[in-house]
Formats: C-alpha cells, sequence, structure tokens
C-alpha cells in the first residue's frame, strides 16, 4: 500500500514539474488577452516610433524593429527584420493553434532566440521606441523599449491568447447535459 502511494505522489509531482517547465514567460509583458480562435495572424510594428530625449528638438522617427514569435514553453517560432514590406518594420504572419503566446519587439540588428532572450544589440544608447504591435492590421497595444538607463527594458513582450471554441454541435451536447442534470437534480428533491 505504501508503495503505491509513493508512485502516486512521484507521478502527481513528475506532471507538476513537467506542466511548470512547459510554461515559461518573459520577466515582464503587455497581456492582450484572448485575440481569437486558432487560424492564421498577421502581427506588426507598422507606426513604431523613436521618442526623442526630453529637452530635445528632435521629432519622433520611424523605429527599425525586429518581431520575435514565442510559444508557452519559451521556443522561439519565427522572427523577422523588415518583412512589413515598408522599411524598418518588422512582420509575422503564422497560424497559430490553441495557447498562450508572446511577441517581442527590438530595435536592429536583435537577434532573438529560445527563452525570450535578445542576443543582439538592442537600442543605441539613450535611445527609446514606442512599440506598437497591431494584429491583422489593427492597433491592438503598445509599450515602450530602449536604452537600459532610461529604465526600460530592451525588448518590449506582448502576450496573446488563442482560444479553441467548441463546435456547435459539441456546445449543443454540453447544453443538453446540463439541462439534463438540472431536471434529474429536480425530481430528486
Amino acid at each position: 500500500m505504501h508503495t503505491t502511494t509513493s508512485k502516486l505522489i512521484s507521478a502527481i509531482l513528475f506532471v507538476a514539474a513537467a506542466a511548470a517547465v512547459a510554461t515559461a514567460q518573459p520577466a515582464s509583458f503587455i497581456d492582450l488577452g484572448v485575440i481569437g480562435t486558432p487560424g492564421t495572424y498577421t502581427f506588426d510594428t507598422i507606426g513604431s516610433q523613436t521618442v526623442p530625449a526630453a529637452g530635445s528638438t528632435g521629432m519622433p522617427a520611424d523605429l527599425d524593429t525586429e518581431l520575435g514569435l514565442w510559444d508557452s514553453a519559451g521556443t522561439l517560432i519565427v522572427q523577422d527584420d523588415d518583412g512589413a514590406g515598408i522599411a524598418f518594420f518588422s512582420q509575422i504572419t503564422e497560424t497559430l493553434g490553441p495557447g498562450t503566446f508572446f511577441l517581442g519587439s527590438s530595435e536592429f540588428d536583435s537577434d532573438f532566440m529560445d527563452g525570450f532572450v535578445n542576443a543582439g544589440t538592442g537600442f543605441e544608447a539613450g535611445e527609446v521606441g514606442n512599440v506598437l504591435l497591431n494584429i491583422d492590421g489593427a492597433l491592438a497595444g503598445s509599450g515602450m523599449a530602449g536604452n537600459a538607463d532610461t529604465g526600460f527594458d530592451q525588448t518590449v513582450f506582448f502576450s496573446v491568447t488563442v482560444e479553441e471554441v467548441p463546435e456547435p454541435a459539441s456546445a449543443a451536447l454540453l447544453a443538453i447535459a446540463g439541462l439534463a442534470c438540472c431536471l434529474m437534480g429536480r425530481r430528486r428533491k
């Protein structure tokens, strides 16, 4: 009996540890919530701009971005530089199944890797950018990134969730089962 209990506890601990390893996330990110059901999505950074330093007479300019997409285990799926067809901006089109995904954007010469790492050069000294993330052509969120001296991270991360929606037949069966449970509960009283 004791051996069976020990094996059961070991199995539970193994599953819990595996789940903890399988779910990772960047140190900080902007949660954009559920963006839809499984399908193909286009993410881009069109409109991202540099932010002139305080007291500067400089004007904002297009921010030369790079964009990466990771799964919830921290595995890099794809990255892009200048894929939007417009100089400086990045674009990723990817088919996503159910789950949580992370998009990270930084300045040109980024080198994204597994574990939400940017092994590239990041932002130039003192430069700060307002990174825009568009999903299927609509603004979904924005975040500030830049030189560590400014207090901003070198990469701004966004999380998005894709949820599976039950097909109508399955939803109808769930509704019927729920109704049956309610009726059975009333009979017993």
